[in-house]
C-alpha cells in the first residue's frame, strides 16, 4: 500500500471527476496510463447510482499499453470508477484473478480555490522482480498527479475569465452531472436511470 497527499486549485466535483474520467488518459497520460498507439478498443460503460453513489463500469478494454498499466498489470476484465459522498473517488482494475490495483482518495475543498487529497494506492503483494515494480509505481503515479494538476489549473483559471460561463458537459462525462446532484444532496439521475454507453478508448 502506498499513501499520497496532493493539492490543487480546483473544485472537489471537477477533481473527482478528472480521477473518474477514463477518456482524459489518452490526452493527459499518453505513455503512463495509456499507450502511444492509435489504437483503440471498443467498450462497454454502464453507469449506475444510489443514494450518495455513482459509478461507472468499464469492461472490453483486454489491455494496457501505458507505462504504469504494463508494470503492474495483466489483462484486465474490468475498470470501476466511483464517487461516493462527500468527496471519496475510488479506482478499481480488475484482472482475470480478481482486484488487481486499487486506489481512493479523500478530497475537500480547503478554501474556495484549493482542493486537498489524500490517495491510498493498494495492489496485489508481490515478491522479487514484482516488488521492484511496485516501489516504481508511486514516482509514475505521481508524474500522473501533476499532469492532472496542471490541467485543473488550467480549466480553473479558464472558470474565472469574463463572462462567466457554465461546466462545458460532453457526451463522454458520464458521471459529472451525478456528482454534481451528489454534493447538492439530491439523488444522482443513474439510481433511477442507470445508463449504457458504447465507446472507443
Amino acid at each position: 500500500m502506498r499513501r499520497v497527499r496532493s493539492s490543487t486549485q480546483s473544485t472537489v466535483i471537477d477533481a473527482a471527476e478528472n480521477i473518474l474520467d477514463a477518456t482524459h488518459t489518452h490526452f493527459t497520460h499518453q505513455g503512463l496510463l495509456r499507450g502511444l498507439s492509435a489504437k483503440r478498443h471498443l467498450v462497454h460503460v454502464e453507469v449506475t447510482g444510489g443514494e450518495g453513489w455513482v459509478e461507472a463500469c468499464y469492461t472490453g478494454e483486454e489491455r494496457q499499453q501505458g507505462l504504469i498499466s504494463r508494470l503492474l498489470e495483466g489483462a484486465r476484465t474490468k475498470t470501476i470508477g466511483r464517487f461516493r459522498h462527500p468527496g471519496i473517488a475510488e479506482l478499481e482494475y480488475w484482472g482475470t484473478n480478481g482486484l488487481v490495483l486499487a486506489t481512493t482518495f479523500h478530497l475537500r475543498q480547503a478554501d474556495e480555490r484549493t482542493v486537498e487529497g489524500v490517495g491510498w494506492l493498494i495492489g496485489q503483494r508481490q515478491g522479487g522482480i514484482g516488488h521492484l515494480k511496485a516501489l516504481a509505481f508511486k514516482p509514475l503515479f505521481n508524474i500522473a498527479l501533476e499532469q492532472d494538476r496542471k490541467v485543473l489549473k488550467s480549466a480553473s483559471d479558464n472558470a474565472r475569465l469574463p463572462p462567466e460561463a457554465l461546466p462545458a458537459i460532453g457526451p463522454l462525462d458520464f458521471l459529472r452531472r451525478d456528482i454534481a446532484a451528489i454534493m447538492e444532496g439530491k439523488m444522482p439521475s443513474a439510481a433511477a436511470d442507470p445508463r449504457v454507453h458504447q465507446i472507443e478508448l
